[in-house]
């Protein structure tokens, strides 16, 4: 019988069936206290025990941020819970851990999204973790005068994932999950955390693996700023409202959001940025930008998967897409973060990683085909494609999808089941998928199925991922190109 009530350091929970016969659901367990009042910015804080059983059967609200829709889902600066699916009948089972980080530009996301449903992978045996952490300026915002009152500059929502890796490795065993296996895993924003994670020493020994899906490598989708900048930039919007530190901290989260984010507008349409309030580099959760620690051999050596999809050629090209003149180029630099991390770690002699790339044509296409006048290439592979197979979440978009897509789901899951249990992906019947080498093999998932090939086509795609290999973080220009 699936585990309905665990107990762990906080008090005792009680979940719910899953959707799937033999699972258990936990939703909204709290993994910190609410970052409210005072904690508004401040670094999480463990929440507080609870007397008699917690019912964890509904998702809590997400972090404050902008709603398409204002039905979608609850907001509230009260966020900071995670869910679980386990298929775990006992406590003993040291199954392998996926712990979910999501993306949305650091400005929004939430543990609870349909697209984000853990009941089958937790069917095929593991423990599936999703997550809130604080996202836009609540978890991501310092100034100098905050720096000297908390005594640190704080990068709050990335310390909120650590917080909550640190409840999983305390008490993820009670619900059948082994806390020395335990995988991060993430898209977008969720892929380039994991990547923060690899390179922040607060982090390191609280997991095992990390797969960053769409989140870069050695190269950066979005500026990691300064401490200086960032804080000198947060500063400007505060003083365009008017108000004082005490105002930010008193006044009610709602409006705080809204004009603290029209504020930023104007920066950002100067700086031609999509966000300000983002991760910088604190020096102490962040001791560089990501992309040079891994290229310096400097983040954690464990197990990596690190791909792309086609349709993530914008992300890394917006600065400079004005003066690219081949779709071979974006295509190489949408290849550049498997490629060009596979070649640095061959170079610098470190454990290799396991890259792949999908260009597998989806029911509909990206929306936005344009940036800065260049066509968007992969538009037909949005960024994310691959998020729907492994959560085999297709009914969340409405689309019909083929048999074929279903059978590679299936492949996908047991390839990132298999990393998460061994820290290699391959097993049984699946198509091998060798660690990047010499040879350049990476996982490619097209119209055509799964096949581990060269990808690199051309000489400028190799140009493309040869230039991100010699200036790694952020592509701001082209010099030297």
């Amino acid at each position: 019988m699936a585990l309905k009530t665990v107990r762990i350091t906080y008090g005792i929970v009680t979940g719910a069936d899953g959707r799937r016969p033999g699972n258990t659901v936990f939703r909204g367990i709290p993994f910190a206290k609410p970052p409210v009042g005072a904690l508004r910015f401040a670094p999480p804080q463990p929440p507080e025990p609870w007397e008699g059983e917690l019912v964890c059967d509904t998702f809590s609200p997400a972090c404050i941020q902008t709603r398409k829709d204002v039905r979608d889902f609850e907001i509230s600066e009260d966020c900071l819970y995670l869910n679980i699916w386990t298929p775990a009948e006992t406590g003993t089972e040291k199954l392998p851990v996926l712990f979910w980080v999501y993306g949305g530009v650091f400005q929004g996301g939430r543990g609870s999204d349909p697209r984000f449903d853990g009941d089958a992978l937790a069917a095929k045996g593991s423990v599936v973790v999703t997550i809130n952490y604080r996202c836009n300026m609540f978890g991501f915002f310092s100034t100098r005068e905050l720096e000297e009152r908390q005594g640190q500059a704080t990068n709050a929502g990335i310390l909120d994932q650590i917080m909550a890796l640190r409840w999983v490795r305390d008490n993820i065993a009670a619900f059948g999950g082994d806390p020395e296996r335990v995988m991060v895993f993430g898209y977008s924003a969720g892929g380039v955390s994991g990547r923060m994670l690899l390179s922040s020493p607060l982090a390191r020994g609280l997991f095992s693996r990390v797969a960053v899906q769409s989140g870069g490598g050695l190269n950066e989708a979005d500026a990691v700023r300064t401490k200086e900048e960032f804080q000198t930039l947060c500063q400007r919007c505060l003083d365009a409202l008017g108000w004082s530190l005490d105002d930010l901290l008193e006044k009610d989260a709602g409006e705080v959001f809204e004009k603290m984010t029209a504020a930023s507008r104007g920066i950002l349409d100067e700086m031609q940025e999509l966000a300000l309030f983002q991760p910088f580099l604190d020096k102490v959760t962040l001791p560089d930008v990501p992309g040079r620690c891994i290229a310096r051999g400097e983040a954690a050596d464990v197990p990596v998967i690190c791909g792309t999809v086609a349709g993530d050629s914008w992300m890394f090209t917006r600065k400079v897409r004005e003066k690219l003149d081949s779709p071979e180029y974006f295509r190489g630099f949408a290849l550049a973060p498997g490629q060009a991390w596979g070649r640095r770690q061959l170079q610098l002699g470190k454990r290799p990683i396991y890259a792949y790339y999908i260009d597998k044509k989806q029911p509909t296409e990206e929306q936005s085909y344009y940036t800065h006048g260049k066509p968007r290439i992969g538009a037909s592979t949005p960024h994310g494609t691959e998020v729907l197979y492994l959560f085999e979440t297709f009914e969340s978009t409405g689309q019909t999808y083929a048999d074929s897509d279903y059978e590679i789901a299936g492949k996908l899951q047991d390839y990132w089941l298999n990393f998460a249990r061994t820290g290699d992906p391959n097993g049984g019947d699946l198509p091998e998928w060798p660690p990047y080498g010499e040879s350049h093999l990476t996982l490619h998932i097209g119209d055509d199925g799964i096949a581990a090939e060269n990808v690199v086509l051309s000489p400028k795609e190799e140009r493309a991922i040869t230039y991100t290999m010699e200036h790694p973080g952020m592509l701001e220009d082209l010099q030297g190109f």
